[in-house]
């Protein structure tokens, strides 16, 4: 029978933080990108926010309407 070599599953490759990374290019925001990101961060929290209320406000009134029906009987 020959010999067989298992090959591991897992590489494990170390790098020092003070080892520069090639592939990284540092590229700085511009100040259109940078409204442009905040304006989309803006309207995405207020719709969230507006769902939050609406779903609040829905629930609110389905419980004042079963309490109020439940009274009557």
């Amino acid at each position: 029978m020959g010999s067989h070599q298992v090959l591991p599953l897992v590489t494990v490759t170390i790098v020092a933080d003070d080892t520069p990374k090639v592939d990284e290019v540092f590229e700085p925001r511009t100040l259109k990108r940078t409204l442009a990101v905040g304006t989309l961060y803006t309207a995405v929290s207020l719709g969230a926010f507006f769902t939050l209320v609406l779903a609040f406000k829905f629930i609110s009134e389905g419980f004042v309407l079963l309490l109020t029906v439940t009274q009557h009987h």
